[in-house]
């Protein structure tokens, strides 16, 4: 089943975080036909993130800074089929049913995706990332 996601780690937009989460939630479903279901990584406490409508587990590796935060997501323990990701402050506006449905065709392509969206149906992935991880110049930046 495809999961549709997104990460909330810190104080988000000065404690708006758990708001853009459920507008987000929202508009996906709206624009998505396809089951699945909704999960964000965050490390907000357990009120906050039950308030999300949502499933919503913990960071695996909450020592990761910033946008390396976004990898969770992809851990095959919280998603083990395909996931379509979404930085916060994406808004949905139009159907993404199209747009899923040939990312999970075609796959992913070689390298590391960056951006505010992501599709993402690889096994192995930790590795590969772990790696890149351990060997990236700017892992802060």
């Amino acid at each position: 089943m495809l999961t549709v996601g997104c990460i909330l780690k810190g104080n988000w937009c000065n404690g708006r975080g758990p708001e853009y989460v459920r507008k987000l939630r929202a508009s996906g479903a709206r624009h998505l036909t396809e089951k699945h279901r909704f999960l964000c990584v965050t490390d907000v406490d357990e009120t906050a993130a039950r308030s999300f409508g949502c499933d919503w587990r913990r960071p695996k590796h909450p020592e990761w800074p910033g946008w390396w935060g976004k990898i969770e997501l992809f851990d095959p323990e919280f998603a083990p089929g395909p996931i379509l990701f979404f930085d916060l402050d994406t808004v949905v506006v139009g159907s993404l049913n199209e747009a899923v449905k040939d990312f999970i065709q075609r796959g992913l392509q070689e390298g590391v995706p960056e951006g505010g969206n992501i599709v993402w149906d690889v096994p192995g992935y930790e590795e590969k990332l772990i790696i890149a991880i351990d060997d990236s110049d700017n892992l802060g930046s």
